[in-house]
């Protein structure tokens, strides 16, 4: 069940799952890129998560309904187990594929996810020593950490939340390794003031020659607005390419990670993400829309 597939097979796979989006293969095929990785899921159970968002649902609520969605993609790549913690409770969940089917696979995580968020969140946000344990680990491990984004672990003031961040920032640059530990904040707050040191760190991380395989995503519509004012109107921006780049732009700094970044992409980056190569006057509009 773990064993490697090849693009080609596991685009048929996937091609159910993406039937009803317009996803370009080029993009789909990045979900290669995670084959042999453990996933782990860290998961901000504090108290603001219980806070309403734009769309009505809870900060926790929405936390569950981007893990189901990463599921649905999850189902058919054959990466390492799946781990989700939290940042309070000390339960675990881990997700390993043991032969069957992708559809029985995500059914069985479905569910145990459903009943994982039925308890309500609470606690506070020591980000800063779980992310140091996350990155303690010997094996290669992709990690993402959904949090609404106000560490708390050094006190309440601003100085103390200011402390943390820098020492969260000098560990996630320092880090050894970072292709073997890929790092992402998913972002579960629209308050800007809550997640910008986030994307702060990524930019700092990733620096041109030298990137730090360090992402930071909004939720889907605020990042929406984000990329389709950068990359132009016409660029094929769905739900299902966001849920992909959960997944995969910290693996991929130069197209994924920089959809939300200002500098037009080349026509072979471009035509590489599309999965076929654009025409000349393709290309062009999409440059003079940028």
């Amino acid at each position: 069940a773990n064993s490697f597939m090849d693009g080609g097979q596991l685009l048929e796979n996937m091609s159910m799952t993406f039937s009803k989006y317009q996803i370009p293969v080029g993009l789909a095929s990045k979900l290669t890129d995670i084959q042999g990785y453990a996933l782990h899921f860290k998961i901000d159970d504090s108290g603001s998560m219980s806070s309403r968002s734009a769309n009505g649902m809870t900060r926790w609520n929405n936390v569950e309904r981007r893990l189901h969605n990463l599921i649905d993609l999850l189902q058919h790549v054959p990466t390492g187990p799946i781990t989700l913690s939290y940042l309070n409770r000390y339960d675990t969940i881990k997700f390993e594929r043991r032969g069957e089917t992708p559809e029985q696979f995500a059914k069985s995580a479905h569910q145990q996810i459903t009943f994982a968020f039925k308890s309500s969140p609470s606690g506070g946000t020591p980000l800063y020593s779980n992310i140091k344990n996350m990155l303690k680990t010997q094996v290669k491990t992709a990690h993402y950490l959904l949090t609404d984004g106000v560490p708390n672990q050094y006190g309440g003031g601003q100085e103390d939340m200011e402390r943390e961040i820098r020492d969260i920032k000098n560990l996630l640059i320092g880090r050894k390794n970072p292709t073997k530990n890929p790092f992402t904040f998913l972002c579960c707050s629209v308050v800007p003031t809550d997640t910008l040191w986030m994307h702060e760190i990524e930019e700092i991380a990733c620096y041109p020659g030298r990137p730090g395989y360090v992402a930071a995503l909004q939720n889907f519509l605020a990042e929406r607005v984000e990329v389709l004012n950068d990359q132009g109107p016409e660029f094929p921006y769905s739900e299902a390419v966001w849920v992909l780049c959960n997944l995969c732009a910290a693996l991929n700094p130069d197209d994924l990670d920089a959809l939300d970044q200002h500098a037009p992409f080349t026509k072979p980056t471009l035509d590489n993400l599309m999965g076929r190569t654009l025409t000349d006057t393709e290309y062009c509009s999409y440059f003079k829309q940028h």
